[in-house]
C-alpha cells in the first residue's frame, strides 16, 4: 500500500515541476485524479487517531506575504488557515476549508504550487515563479477549486 502512496507522491512531484507546461484545468483534473487515488489506497489502511485542533493555530515555518499559518486535521479533512492581519500583527483572520485531502493538504503545507503573480507587502514580496509559495497554492487549490470554507476567527 505504502508503495502506491509514494507512486502517487512521484507522479505528483514530477507535475509540479513540468507544471507550466499544463493549462490550469489539466492541472485541477491532474489533482482531482491523484486525490481520489490517494483516497483510494488510504481507506484501504488503517486510519490515525482525531487529531484535537490546537488552542492556536502553528505558523507555517515557510516565510509568505500572506499566509501566518495553518492546521489540518486528517480524519476531518480540515485545514485551518491563518492568514496575516494588519503589520505588525502577524495573526489575522481564521478560515477553515472542508474537503480537503491528505494529498491536497501536503501540496499546500510546502507551498509547492509556485506563484503567478508578483508583488509586495508588510510582510515580503513575491515573484512569478516564486517556490514555495503558500499564498498562490492557497489560491490556485482551496480557492480556485472551490472548496467550501467559513471564517472561524
Amino acid at each position: 500500500m505504502d508503495n502506491n502512496l509514494e507512486l502517487i507522491s512521484t507522479i505528483l512531484q514530477e507535475v509540479i515541476k513540468h507544471q507550466l507546461e499544463f493549462t490550469e484545468k489539466e492541472l485541477m483534473q491532474i489533482y482531482t485524479t491523484l486525490e481520489r487515488a490517494t483516497k483510494f489506497f488510504l481507506s484501504k489502511q488503517d486510519k490515525p487517531p482525531l487529531a484535537a485542533p490546537p488552542p492556536d493555530v502553528p505558523e507555517s515555518g515557510i516565510p509568505s506575504s500572506i499566509i501566518n499559518g495553518y492546521f489540518y486535521e486528517p480524519d476531518k479533512k480540515k485545514l485551518i488557515v491563518q492568514f496575516h492581519g494588519k503589520y505588525p500583527n502577524a495573526k489575522g483572520p481564521q478560515y477553515i476549508y472542508d474537503n480537503v485531502t491528505p494529498l491536497l493538504a501536503n501540496i499546500l503545507k510546502r507551498g509547492a504550487v509556485p506563484a503567478i503573480t508578483k508583488g509586495k507587502n508588510d510582510f515580503g514580496k513575491w515573484w512569478i515563479g516564486k517556490n514555495p509559495s503558500l499564498g498562490a497554492s492557497v489560491n490556485r487549490i482551496l480557492v480556485k477549486g472551490n472548496h467550501p470554507y467559513r471564517k472561524i476567527a
